[in-house]
């Protein structure tokens, strides 16, 4: 249950970075790569605590 307290924000954020770059550049591929590079950094930033 804890664990969805995280995973659920950080959808919603992701979700709302990944339309932001998507508008600003019109292409996909920098928010899919930011919101890749942002989502890694969270895994390995929390397989130190689970």
């Amino acid at each position: 249950m804890s664990a969805l307290v995280l995973i659920f924000p950080q959808f919603f954020v992701l979700f709302f970075v990944a339309t932001y770059f998507y508008r600003k550049t019109g292409k996909v591929y920098l928010g899919s790569l930011i919101t890749a590079i942002i989502v890694s950094w969270i895994t390995c930033g929390g397989a130190a605590f689970f």
